[in-house]
């Protein structure tokens, strides 16, 4: 009897280590997913604030209309001639609107 009573003692303590191990890996997971969150929320808040904008409104309602192209030169084309092609060449950047003033711009 003392020794079905011992090993159900042991199993009780088994259970407990195991329960309180098993708590420890969860709130350390926890942790882990708050500090997951909290970068996301931060990094959120970075592209908000480098989001476009308007440069006369400040407003984000910015829709691109394509991209920009260098104007004609005429010291291109009579440097390269006609046919090459140099003509409103596209450039690396984009032309935008804001919806809400009207005005356009590159960036």
């Amino acid at each position: 009897m003392k020794r079905i009573h011992e090993e159900n003692v042991r199993k009780q303590a088994e259970a407990a280590k195991t329960q309180a191990t098993m708590q420890a890996k969860s709130d350390k997971l926890d942790e882990q997913i708050k500090k997951n969150q909290l970068k996301i929320q931060k990094q959120q808040i970075r592209e908000m604030r480098h989001a476009m904008k308007c440069p006369h409104c400040h407003s984000t309602n910015v829709k691109p209309l394509g991209v920009h192209r260098k104007d004609f030169s005429l010291g291109r084309e009579l440097m390269w001639g006609y046919g090459s092609g140099s003509n409103g060449k596209a450039t690396k950047k984009t032309d935008f609107v804001c919806m809400k003033c009207g005005k356009r711009f590159v960036k």
